[in-house]
């Protein structure tokens, strides 16, 4: 295999979060057998309130907090790592002057893709 296979990483992420760059690696000789080559394991940055989805090559998403370390494949290696927001409730309790409860209002923050 040859050194020259990449592993791109995708962040795109939630408006009104800070940016985090995209990351590039070159496989290198393994660790526990030189003659294959393989990538390190990447920490995905976690956004409070979201779950990072992870798509390798543009397979089905899959929720993680680390992209794993793995032999480099024949072909460039892409992960897309997508936020979703959690599923959120508040309720909001209007009282009155002695504590009465005069309307109570639930609301569902809706899960988006991002």
């Amino acid at each position: 295999m040859s050194l020259s296979k990449r592993l791109t990483i995708l962040f795109p992420l939630p408006a009104g979060t800070t940016a985090i760059p995209s990351a590039t690696q070159s496989a290198v000789a393994g660790t526990t057998d030189p003659t294959v080559h393989e990538y390190a394991a990447v920490q995905i940055t976690q956004i409070p309130g979201y779950t990072s989805w992870v798509s390798k090559n543009g397979a089905a998403a899959v929720a993680q907090t680390t992209i794993p370390a793995e032999a480099s494949g024949s072909d460039d290696e892409t992960y897309d790592v997508t936020y979703v927001a959690n599923q959120a409730s508040i309720t909001v309790n209007y009282v009155d002057y002695f504590g009465n409860t005069i309307s109570q209002v639930l609301s569902l923050r809706v899960i988006m893709m991002m």
